[in-house]
């Protein structure tokens, strides 16, 4: 009897089975509500630091509620993810208009020029975030915004890679010299001042790209200091 009472206790005790809670269905998605939210938020957060912005803000502008504001967007960095990633999609989209209206390399260059320090300057404060707060981005948006932004890359290669080949430009590394020309536009977006002309400066620096800072004689000395190495 012993014996048995103890075959019984060894016998492990069966659990109940747990139960998986189930998500609640949520309401179908509006029509058009995803973007609505982001138009109004891009002036916001133009407008404000970062810590400043406020959900509450961004769905009064929106007309939607709170709880449909965090339905589209888990927090207040997704939401920031969600505008950038955008931002850089129509970047992409605007280098590639520029360059299929274009007629010759040259002028393909100075339209995407244009086109990209536009778009840089119109969205000043947003990047500036950025560099600010890059870190508060959600992982898989960061990664997603590092793989978007070689797709922008791609299409400058693109631009100087037919530049190249229709000899306009001299026979060299597309790819760097693509991303020496996005050099050159951060750095003129950067030191914009406000009573600049955006034409102007996309003028200066198609010219330093295509002819360099240098003049005859520096070209020359550049070249004797060449042949003596």
């Amino acid at each position: 009897m012993a014996e048995g009472r103890r075959a019984a206790l060894a016998r492990p005790i069966p659990q109940p089975a747990r139960r998986t809670a189930r998500p609640r269905p949520g309401r179908p998605p509006t029509a058009g509500l995803r973007e609505r939210i982001l138009r109004a938020a891009e002036p916001i957060f133009l407008a404000r630091d970062f810590h400043a912005v406020r959900m509450e803000d961004v769905a009064r502008a929106s007309g939607a509620g709170k709880g449909t504001l965090y339905r589209y967007f888990a927090s207040k960095e997704a939401l920031y993810a969600a505008l950038l990633l955008g931002g850089i999609d129509r970047l992409r989209g605007e280098i590639a208009a520029a360059a299929a209206g274009a007629s010759d390399p040259i002028a393909r260059i100075e339209a995407v020029v244009r086109a990209v320090l536009a778009h840089l300057w119109a969205r000043r404060r947003l990047l500036a975030l950025l560099h600010e707060h890059e870190h508060a981005l959600p992982r898989a948006q960061g990664r997603e915004r590092i793989r978007r932004r070689a797709e922008v890359e791609a299409a400058m290669t693109a631009v100087v890679a037919g530049a190249i080949a229709e000899g306009v430009l001299r026979p060299q590394d597309a790819a760097f010299t693509a991303e020496l020309l996005l050099g050159m536009l951060r750095a003129a977006h950067r030191a914009r001042r406000p009573d600049d002309d955006a034409d102007a400066v996309a003028r200066r620096v198609v010219e330093l790209f295509l002819l360099g800072a240098a003049n005859p004689a520096g070209r020359s000395g550049f070249e004797r200091r060449r042949r003596m190495r």
